[in-house]
């Protein structure tokens, strides 16, 4: 019964810390909810490995059995699979939305000139987009079908993406125009209320949006989504 009782607090710890974490990433929630929450998921994380990791230690020192040991390694493994989450924290907290959220001003960081957009896109490979109005022209001037990835720095499956993305951009860009956006320095959050999750990609076509997929995705899967609704 005492164990059920560890497995059920344990599973509720970990459902609260899950979506805690969605609502660190998720766009659909307000700014200052998203700072709570990361802030949140970096004290229950924190908190979790020193407490795991104290425990093994104190365990293996008193006891010397191989079960101890084991725990100890484990809570180890544990730590060091940890990084990338504390690596996106850390981007998360210097990013430009925190900075907009502390000092009450928007950041320029990333920011293009709009009136470039049209002549980036026919001499880079992928567009940076900084603004609504910046948004609509390249989509509704393009003369190819257009595909836009939205993530923001602190997200790790939208840094794991990136090079995936840059990859299929590097081979296709002659037949399609590729864009992104920062979410964080992208100056009105409105214009993407729709966008649920990060990262996500948009597919257009003829000026109007045909498909979109979130999280992260193979080379092979984006190509793919390319040939289906292009």
């Amino acid at each position: 019964m005492a164990l059920l009782k560890k497995i059920s607090i344990a599973l509720l710890i970990f459902v609260v810390y899950m979506g805690i974490s969605y609502g660190a990433i998720s766009s659909a929630i307000p700014l200052v909810l998203r700072h709570i929450f990361a802030t949140l998921q970096f004290c229950i994380l924190t908190g979790a490995l020193i407490w795991l990791v104290l425990f093994a230690a104190i365990s293996t020192w008193k006891h010397r059995r191989l079960e101890s040991i084991l725990l100890l390694l484990l809570s180890f493994l544990i730590a060091v699979l940890s990084v990338p989450t504390y690596l996106g924290m850390i981007r998360y907290f210097g990013s430009a939305a925190l900075q907009e959220f502390r000092h009450g001003k928007k950041t320029t960081t990333g920011q293009v000139k709009t009136e470039s957009v049209t002549s980036q896109a026919a001499t880079s490979e992928i567009i940076d987009i900084a603004d609504k109005k910046q948004l609509d022209e390249f989509v509704a001037l393009s003369d190819k079908p257009v595909v836009i990835k939205v993530s923001a720095t602190w997200c790790p499956p939208c840094q794991k993406l990136k090079p995936v993305y840059h990859e299929v951009a590097h081979e296709m860009h002659d037949a399609i125009h590729f864009g992104q956006i920062d979410i964080d320095s992208f100056a009105e959050r409105e214009a993407l209320s729709s966008v649920e999750s990060l990262p996500t990609v948009l597919y257009y076509k003829d000026g109007k949006e045909v498909a979109r997929t979130t999280g992260f995705q193979i080379i092979e899967e984006i190509k793919e989504e390319i040939k289906k609704h292009f």
